[in-house]
Order: structure tokens, then C-alpha cells, then sequence
């Protein structure tokens, strides 16, 4: 498929209840590569990962089958420590949120996450959590709405916060070639109002003893080059 398609439709994504299949000697890079992380003092938890089993995109409907894996084999992927065809190929939510006076919104990536330092959208993968009541096809809308409310604390069903929220492109990137279907998120507040709000939701998750997906919130403007970032 095109490394950026716009979409017709949500893409169906279906889940047939099967786990990856690989043989015991990348099975074995896998737990080594976990171990080693875990011996380092990292505290990621081994749960559930999605991984592409097959894409299909006629006429830009994108049809995409998956199967499960595990975070392990995620970050050997993202890690380099896999040759392409053993890649854990992931599909994730990516909101691009725009401000009512035209700001669009990322955020770079908090220490505590996989990938600590990286700039992109607020977003993030699917999970069990996210299959429909048949089991099979994955509500993308519910996981996209989700991490609004985790990442920014920002709900889809409130108005005052946001006006417009609607699927807008399926994006592949990255060496591992992963599949971000792209919302898009309009505002009703402005930016000042979208920052001070942030950092009530930021104060409100400290509280809790929780620490913040994001380290860094960036800000840049829709029609020009004026950027403003905002360090937390």
C-alpha cells in the first residue's frame, strides 16, 4: 500500500483468535533481547501486541488481518534486533489535534515509554480492549477516543472540548512499517485554553502517582512556520 492513503472508510481490521508463528531460534533472540532490558532495570510489562498479518487496499479500502503477539517481540522489532520478515508490525490510533485558532497539537514521548524521546501524535496501539462484540473486527474509533482521554484528557463525547473528530488517513512509517490510522481531532477551545487545560490534567494525574505519556507538548502553526513549544 501507498505509505499515506486519505480514507474512504475506517479500515476493518480483523482478529481470527490465531497467535504468530516463529521458529524457536527468533524465539529465542526475542527472550534474550526481553531479558537483557528487564536485567537493566526496566519495568515493561509482557502483555499482549497486535502484529499485520496481511493488507489488502483496493480502490483505497484497506482491509488489514492481524494476529497476536506480545510486547517482547514489539521491542526486538523496534530494537533492530529482527530481520524484516520477523517484524512484530504494529497498527495504531495517531490523533491529529487541532486547536480552534488553527495549532496543531504532538507531544514527544515520556522516558516511561517504549520509544522515550520520539515526537508524533498523541496515539497509540490496539489492544483486547478494542475488539468489537463479535470478537473479531477492532473498533479503531474506540481505541483513538481512548488514548485522547489517557494521553490529554480530552473526551470525544464533550463538546466544549472537541467540535469535529473523524477518521482521515491510514499512514505507513517507520523502518518496521507500522499502520497509523489517522483521526482527526477539531477543537473547540484555543491553544492557551488547550494549554492551561493540559496542565490540569497533567496535575491531576501526579496527584493519582501517575506519571505522563508525554514529556513535551509542541505546538505548530496549520497555515505557516511559527512554532511554539511548551516544555512540561
Amino acid at each position: 500500500m501507498k505509505k499515506f492513503t486519505l480514507l474512504r472508510r475506517v479500515p476493518a481490521i480483523r482478529y481470527f483468535n490465531e497467535r504468530i508463528e516463529l521458529s524457536e531460534s527468533i524465539v529465542t533472540k526475542i527472550e534474550d533481547h526481553w531479558n537483557g532490558l528487564i536485567e537493566s532495570g526496566k519495568s515493561f510489562t509482557r502483555g499482549d501486541v497486535f502484529t499485520v498479518k496481511n493488507v489488502e487496499n483496493i480502490d483505497n479500502n484497506v482491509e488489514i488481518d492481524i494476529v497476536l503477539s506480545d510486547y517482547a517481540h514489539y521491542l526486538a522489532t523496534i530494537h533492530g534486533v529482527l530481520e524484516e520478515k520477523y517484524f512484530c508490525r504494529v497498527v495504531h490510533s495517531s490523533i491529529m489535534i487541532e486547536t480552534s485558532d488553527n495549532f496543531l497539537v504532538f507531544g514527544e514521548m515520556n522516558n516511561n515509554t517504549a520509544l522515550p524521546g520520539r515526537i508524533q501524535c498523541v496515539g497509540g496501539g490496539i489492544t483486547r480492549e478494542d475488539l468489537s462484540g463479535n470478537g473479531i473486527l477492532i473498533d479503531m474509533e474506540r481505541n483513538a477516543s481512548n488514548e485522547l482521554v489517557e494521553e490529554v484528557g480530552l473526551s470525544v463525547n464533550n463538546h466544549n472540548q472537541i467540535e469535529k473528530f473523524f477518521p482521515w488517513a491510514i499512514v505507513e512509517s517507520g523502518p518496521q512499517k507500522s499502520l497509523g490510522i489517522v483521526y482527526w481531532a477539531k477543537l473547540s477551545i484555543n491553544l492557551e485554553q488547550f494549554v492551561e487545560y493540559y496542565k490540569e490534567f497533567e496535575k491531576e494525574l501526579n496527584k493519582k502517582g501517575e506519571q505522563p505519556e508525554l514529556s513535551k507538548i509542541l505546538f505548530i502553526e496549520k497555515e505557516g512556520h511559527t512554532q511554539i513549544t511548551w516544555i512540561n
